[in-house]
C-alpha cells in the first residue's frame, strides 16, 4: 500500500465519525440548511422576488430625497434649541408650572406613511409659510392633549386609565388651538436668526388631511418631548423636505453671529427673570441666655421689641432693607433700599 493510500484511509475515519456525530444531533434538513444544499422552493425560481433574498442586488435611488439628509445642519439644531427654550416659557405661562421641553430625533418619511402612523385621536394644526408656498404642521396624540388640558385645569397632568378612543372635547380643542397659536409664534422667532419665515394663522386639519392628498411627499418630522412634572408627552413638527432643501444654505452656515448673540441674551434674560426664588425676612427677635431658655414654662411672656428695619434675604444673602408693617391685614415689608455689597 502506498503512502497516499494510507493517508486516505487514516483521514476517512475522522470525517465519517464527524458525520455520525452531526447526524445524531441534527436532522437531515438542518444539515442541508447548514451546507446550503437544501431544496429551493419552486415559487422562488420564477425570479419574481429577485432583490428580496440575501445576497441579491437591491435598487438604490440616489436621487431619492430621503437619502440626502445625512449631513449635519447646525442651523436646524439652533432653531430647535431656541424653539425648546421658547416653548418652556409658553408651557410655564399656560400651565403655571416648570416644564422641560427637549428636542428628539429628526426623521424623514413620506406623507402617506406619516399620516397612517397617527393614533386616534390626533390633533393636527397647519400653517402656511408665506412666500414659500409650503405648509408646516404640528401634530399631538391624545395622551399629550389629555395631560396638558388636565394640568391646565389644575390637575396632576396624569390621566387616569380610561377609554381614549374618542373625539376631543370642546375644551381640549380650544386649548390646542391656543397652544398651536403660541407654538408657531415661538417657531417663527426661533427661525428669525437663520431665515425670516412668516406664518399665517394656524388651521385645524383632520388627521388624514395633510399635504392635499400628496402621499408621496417627503416630510421632515422633528419630535419634541415635554416633561410636565409629573407626566410627560410628545408633539411633532413636520415640514416638507422641499422647504428644508430650499433653506439648506442658511441651515448649513448656521445663525448670524451678532443676531444670534442678541437672541441668546434675550432668551437667557427671559429664562433668568422667570425663575422663582424664595425670600424671607425676620421681623423681630430677642436675645436670652441659655438658663432663661431652660426656665421658660407655658404661659410665660417674652418681651419683644419691634424693629424699624429688617433685611429681606434670598438664600441667606441680604438683598433689600425693608420697613416692617401690615398691608391688607397681613404682615408686610416695605422696600427701602438695596443692600450694598461689601
Amino acid at each position: 500500500m502506498s503512502e497516499s493510500e494510507e493517508l486516505d484511509e487514516q483521514g476517512a475515519a475522522p470525517a465519517d465519525a464527524g458525520a455520525g456525530i452531526g447526524a445524531s444531533v441534527l436532522s437531515d434538513e438542518e444539515l442541508d440548511a447548514l451546507r446550503g444544499t437544501g431544496a429551493v422552493d419552486d415559487d422562488d425560481d420564477d425570479g419574481s422576488q429577485d432583490g428580496d433574498r440575501e445576497g441579491d442586488c437591491n435598487l438604490y435611488d440616489f436621487r431619492d430625497p430621503s437619502r440626502t439628509l445625512n449631513g449635519r445642519l447646525p442651523g436646524l439644531d439652533s432653531v430647535h434649541e431656541a424653539f425648546c427654550n421658547g416653548m418652556q416659557q409658553v408651557f410655564r405661562s399656560l400651565l403655571g408650572r416648570a416644564v422641560e421641553v427637549t428636542s428628539g430625533e429628526t426623521m424623514l418619511t413620506r406623507m402617506g406613511d406619516y399620516q397612517r402612523s397617527f393614533p386616534f385621536p390626533t390633533s393636527v394644526h397647519a400653517v402656511a409659510v408665506e412666500e414659500r408656498k409650503h405648509a408646516m404642521y404640528m401634530t399631538a396624540d391624545g395622551a399629550f392633549v389629555y395631560s396638558c388640558v388636565d394640568a391646565f385645569f389644575g390637575g396632576m397632568s396624569v390621566t387616569a386609565p380610561r377609554a381614549r378612543e374618542r373625539e376631543f372635547s370642546t375644551s381640549e380643542r380650544r386649548f390646542m388651538d391656543m397652544l398651536a397659536l403660541q407654538l408657531f409664534r415661538e417657531l417663527e422667532g426661533a427661525w428669525a436668526p437663520i431665515c425670516a419665515l412668516r406664518f399665517a394663522a394656524p388651521k385645524v386639519l383632520k388627521a388624514g388631511g395633510m399635504g392635499n392628498g400628496r402621499d408621496d411627499q417627503i416630510m421632515v418630522v422633528s419630535r419634541f418631548q415635554v416633561g410636565l412634572n409629573p407626566g410627560h408627552g410628545e408633539f411633532n413638527l413636520a415640514l416638507p423636505y422641499a422647504l428644508l432643501d430650499a433653506l439648506r444654505p442658511h441651515l448649513t452656515a448656521g445663525p448670524r453671529g451678532a443676531e444670534m448673540s442678541r437672541n441668546w441674551r434675550k432668551r437667557f434674560a427671559d429664562t433668568l427673570t422667570g425663575m422663582e426664588m424664595e425670600t424671607r425676612s425676620v421681623f423681630t427677635g430677642v436675645r436670652i441666655t441659655f438658663a432663661e431658655l431652660l426656665s421658660l414654662r407655658p404661659g410665660d411672656f417674652i418681651p419683644i421689641s419691634s424693629q424699624e428695619r429688617v433685611m429681606l434675604m434670598v438664600d441667606e444673602q441680604p438683598i433689600y432693607v425693608a420697613e416692617p408693617g401690615t398691608a391688607n391685614g397681613m404682615a408686610a415689608a416695605k422696600i427701602i433700599e438695596r443692600c450694598h455689597k461689601r
